[in-house]
């Protein structure tokens, strides 16, 4: 693997985390208020909802297609970055 194909996956894992954080019909999956009130990041629901997607067959829905990583990042590299 060359570092230009690590660096386009990165990025394209970076965008999607932003993507599931900021979507306004899921939010707060990396961002969550702690007991005292304070946003922490929590990475496992990141890695949670990977694993999700794999398991719950409803992400594989049309309208489930901006939180799937599979087809989130396989879309994403098509139009940015295929040629």
């Amino acid at each position: 693997m060359k570092y230009k194909d690590l660096f386009r996956f990165l990025f394209i894992f970076y965008v999607w985390i932003l993507n599931l954080e900021f979507n306004p019909s899921l939010g707060g999956i990396l961002l969550r208020p702690n007991v005292n009130g304070d946003l922490v990041l929590i990475f496992s629901n990141v890695f949670n909802m990977i694993k999700q997607i794999f398991i719950n067959l409803d992400f594989w829905k049309i309208n489930m297609f901006d939180v799937n990583i599979v087809i989130f990042s396989g879309l994403f590299y098509l139009i940015f970055f295929f040629h």
